[in-house]
């Protein structure tokens, strides 16, 4: 197919290669002049000229014309005629149309044996052998048996490997070719085994658990005893009216959804699967009427492409055994939270024209899908094969339509909102965000309203402005304490401002009372004008001042600006702000991270090195009536390695108490290795009797006494 497609000189330079034969000979380069297996616009370019060639012969040609913009995928033809005749004249004019773009038509199969005579042996299709000894030949992936026109599948027994890890299922689960969803239980089936082993957060080449590898082996057992299925390619009959029928459920593990066709025709009705869809519920928990709502959704995409196909011009219907899915499609999508609302909005668009019915769960063939199933009981099962029994009927005698559910579930909640009592000036000016702007608009505004004319803006419309800015900003978020000091009345002690000693000025703003009224500071200073917490002008008002002092540091900032205002939680506020500021961040410096040396070896093991000193003196009460307190001391040995304090009580600074001391340490701890004090006269004084009895131990004397005792 690519190499019939041209493409034009001016481009094939694009497609040169180099050649030779041996390495003694020159190289040389090659143009292609054709369009190259491979490249990115080489399918694109094959179809566009397919359908270019048809476009242009389409007077002599109609059928043909209509049938390769139709059937064709890629460099495949599937397409089919109401009789004979008609399938003859497709080939004909097909193959004729395509001859025009020197494109020729091969393996030519169809399921009347009739058809095949008005071509060449030398274009018909070579039949393969099925397991079973039918003749058979693939198309698109799939088994077809022109004989009994049905598509076959086969199942064989899947290897399994000497260790069962979650990479060789994923390989085994690859197998499974079924783009129509005929066997979509069994593709279901495999699919939650999958998710099962996510579930357990196994590695690639990890063994299974004893129960998921249990289960894994029974279901590739279940293969062995299940030979093939076969379903028939014609979904519908020749001069009958057709009805499509879409089934949707949905459990714990999957949702998913089947169509069905049902041809009648004078007095017989026959229903035939035309395909499924499937797919795992997700890992994170969900309602089943949520998961219900996902498997409606996905029959309503899949209905939506078998009308964009424009193959049957019939009424469509859908059912689904959930009361409660049925209740919210009918229902309108604003009523219900995101979730709902979505997905029931995108069912009523792409479902328009169709209709909605109950079905019970038994009788629901997508129940099977949505639960999967083992070949074996797929094999077994009429429900999925023909549909339920029902569609053979009249509509007078399909399931009734189920009790409407009084209460739905994801209502959206509705919230009251109310208007304020002042409206605030500054929301909904696009310079929010900058204080010195803010207070330029607001002069104007201050000039409008006192009717002060003149092009030029002073220091006292800024000045008066700004008050006008604060003044509605307060009167809009801190309106009962407000309305609290206008009736003369204290502010609430739940109030943010209560510790403020609050008051009013001449222009009716909010400012700190406080102790400095006989202070020589400005009045602003003395009593700054409050800021609502989290305000949009008291955020501009404070990257303002951070940028007028060169972007300093939150406490640096916050004094600056109480010289004229108090924001409420001031601290943080300003925290928060200025530790957004990105030229603060980019100009933070990077601090130097030391390396610390290896702890020395004292500090390793405890009590090995021990520090050892006195604290007090304490007094103790004697056990002799009016005798005075006695002074007792207490040793302290602290372990270098983790710091821990080992007590003991002594009666006096001497260096036996001291000695003593030492030896209760030692039977309770261990002994130390190194001992360190400073010179106290105690300690000293203990070194010195321990060095002499050392050296009477270690003495001549001393030595031979013990060996001679």
């Amino acid at each position: 197919m690519y190499r019939c497609v041209r493409v034009e000189p001016a481009d094939s330079y694009l497609q040169c290669i180099l050649w030779r034969d041996s390495q003694h000979q020159k190289i040389q380069t090659y143009k292609l002049d054709t369009v190259t297996y491979g490249t990115k616009p080489a399918l694109f370019l094959s179809v566009r000229a397919m359908h270019q060639l048809a476009m242009d012969e389409q007077q002599a040609f109609p059928i043909g014309a209509d049938i390769i913009k139709r059937d064709f995928y890629v460099d495949d033809l599937i397409s089919g005629g109401r009789c004979v005749q008609e399938a003859v004249e497709i080939l004909k004019q097909t193959s004729g149309l395509l001859a025009k773009g020197n494109f020729k038509l091969r393996k030519w199969c169809s399921s009347d044996a009739t058809v095949p005579k008005h071509i060449g042996r030398e274009d018909r299709e070579s039949l393969l052998k099925f397991n079973d000894g039918s003749d058979i030949t693939k198309t698109l992936g799939f088994v077809w048996d022109p004989a009994s026109d049905c598509f076959l599948f086969s199942f064989s027994p899947l290897r399994q490997p000497s260790r069962l890890t979650k990479r060789s299922i994923l390989s085994s689960i690859a197998r499974f070719y079924d783009p129509l969803g005929l066997v979509g239980p069994v593709i279901t089936k495999s699919k939650i085994s999958m998710q099962d082993l996510w579930r357990e957060k196994l590695d690639w080449d990890e063994s299974l658990p004893v129960h998921l590898s249990t289960a894994w082996v029974n279901f590739c057992a279940d293969f062995e005893q299940t030979q093939q299925f076969q379903y028939p390619r014609r979904a519908v009959s020749s001069d009958s009216t057709v009805e499509i029928h879409g089934f949707c459920d949905a459990s714990l593990s999957a949702y998913g959804a089947c169509v069905y066709t049902v041809s009648r025709c004078h007095g017989n009705t026959s229903v035939r699967l035309l395909c499924s869809k499937s797919r795992v519920a997700p890992v994170k928990t969900s309602t089943v009427p949520k998961l219900e709502l996902c498997g409606a959704a996905l029959l309503a995409e899949l209905l939506s492409e078998i009308c964009q196909l424009k193959m049957f011009n019939c009424r469509y219907y859908c059912w689904s055994d959930s009361a409660v899915v049925l209740a919210w499609i009918r229902n309108d999508a604003s009523k219900f939270n995101i979730f709902v609302a979505n997905r029931v909005a995108a069912i009523q668009e792409l479902t328009t024209g169709m209709e909605w019915h109950h079905i019970p769960t038994e009788l629901s063939p997508a129940d099977i899908i949505s639960r999967g199933a083992l070949p074996s009981e797929l094999s077994r099962s009429p429900l999925w094969a023909h549909g339920p029994s029902f569609l053979r009927k009249e509509k007078e005698e399909w399931p009734a339509s189920c009790v409407p559910v009084e209460s739905l579930p994801e209502l959206r909640h509705k919230v009251l909102l109310r208007t304020a009592a002042q409206l605030d000036l500054s929301i909904g000016c696009k310079f929010i965000n900058s204080f010195s702007k803010l207070q330029r608009v607001f002069a104007y505004i201050y000039k409008f309203v006192n009717r002060i004319r003149g092009s030029e803006v002073t220091v006292s419309h800024v000045h008066h402005g700004t008050h006008l800015l604060l003044r509605s900003v307060e009167m809009a978020t801190l309106m009962d304490d407000y309305k609290a000091l206008m009736e003369g009345r204290p502010v609430k002690r739940s109030s943010s401002m209560a510790s403020l000693a609050p008051f009013l000025d001449d222009f009716g703003l909010l400012r700190i009372g406080g102790r400095l009224k006989n202070s020589s500071l400005d009045f602003s200073a003395r009593h700054p004008i409050i800021l609502p917490r989290q305000h949009p002008v008291t955020r501009a008002i404070i990257i303002h001042f951070h940028k007028r002092n060169l972007h300093a540091g939150p406490r640096a900032v916050l004094v600056s600006i109480r010289l004229q205002y108090w924001p409420i939680g001031g601290r943080k506020t300003v925290s928060s702000i200025v530790a957004k500021c990105r030229i603060c961040f980019r100009a933070k410096p990077r601090l130097a991270e030391h390396i610390m040396a290896d702890l020395p070896a004292d500090r390793l093991d405890t009590f090995m090195v021990t520090g050892v000193d006195y604290c007090g003196p304490f007094f103790y009460k004697s056990e002799v009536r009016n005798r005075p307190p006695v002074k007792c001391y207490i040793s302290l040995f602290i372990c270098f390695a983790t710091k821990a304090v080992h007590l003991e009580l002594v009666k006096d600074l001497s260096p036996i108490s001291f000695l003593n001391a030492l030896k209760r340490f030692i039977l309770t701890r261990t002994r130390p290795s190194r001992i360190w004090s400073d010179n106290a006269t105690n300690f000293v004084g203990a070194k010195n009797e321990l060095a002499d009895l050392s050296r009477l131990f270690l003495s001549d004397e001393q030595v031979k006494a013990v060996h001679e005792f």
